[in-house]
């Protein structure tokens, strides 16, 4: 049997990882997760880094001192940026400048340091009911960052982009019956009230139901239909 604590293993990209950082053999479970957290974190910063230095030569034209006519600008230095991902935050991530342009990695959103799912996760945890107290308490465990309520209510705009693209897509599907219905529903401002949750479910020529449209129309009447 191989010994698992001087072993490494090599990805397609060349990066080797080596559990000789943290013999989990003589770790107890909690700790062994924790270390192995913080390996998958370094092991994704720099695979994060190589891929943003082989865009930035592409978008240069050129790799590190390599004289070609084909470069179009010159290295300006780095800055460095955090991210936050699934996986925690990846700390200080080289992005390469450029002297006379403008280089923007395609793996970030512009302005933007959050990793969309991270995003995603805050706002349906919201949804869900969970305080924003709480939910800071939940992203400390998780990523080591606790977001304060001002970050969560942003992260609900990602929900309703999402709600916008939903409600313009194309119904492709004949519809023959229409049923409209209402579902009164809590809801909490800055205090608790029913109000009506709008419903609109298609049926198709084959008998299956779509669902249409929502929109909360205060109550079930006529003005609001």
């Amino acid at each position: 049997m191989k010994n698992v604590t001087t072993s490494s293993a090599q990805n397609q990209a060349g990066n080797e990882i080596s559990t000789q950082d943290f013999d989990f053999l003589n770790l107890e479970p909690e700790a062994f997760f924790e270390n192995l957290e913080k390996q998958t974190r370094m092991y994704a910063r720099n695979v994060i880094t190589r891929l943003i230095q082989e865009e930035f030569d592409r978008f240069i034209g050129a790799g590190h001192y390599q004289r070609t006519d084909s470069r179009s600008d010159q290295r300006n230095g780095t800055r460095m940026r955090d991210m936050e991902t699934r996986l925690g935050i990846l700390e200080d991530i080289p992005i390469p400048r450029a002297r006379n342009s403008n280089f923007h990695p395609a793996i970030f959103h512009r302005w933007k340091r959050r990793e969309r799912k991270v995003t995603k996760i805050l706002a349906n945890l919201f949804i869900h009911g969970i305080s924003t107290r709480k939910i800071k308490c939940i992203s400390k465990l998780l990523w080591n960052r606790d977001y304060s309520p001002a970050t969560i209510s942003r992260s609900n705009q990602i929900l309703q982009e999402e709600y916008l693209q939903w409600m313009n897509r194309p119904i492709t599907e004949p519809i023959r019956y229409l049923i409209l219905d209402a579902v009164n529903l809590k809801i909490r401002r800055h205090w608790v009230s029913r109000e009506a949750l709008l419903c609109a479910i298609g049926i198709t020529d084959k008998g299956t139901k779509e669902f249409l449209c929502f929109h909360l129309g205060g109550r079930e009447s006529t003005q609001s239909w």
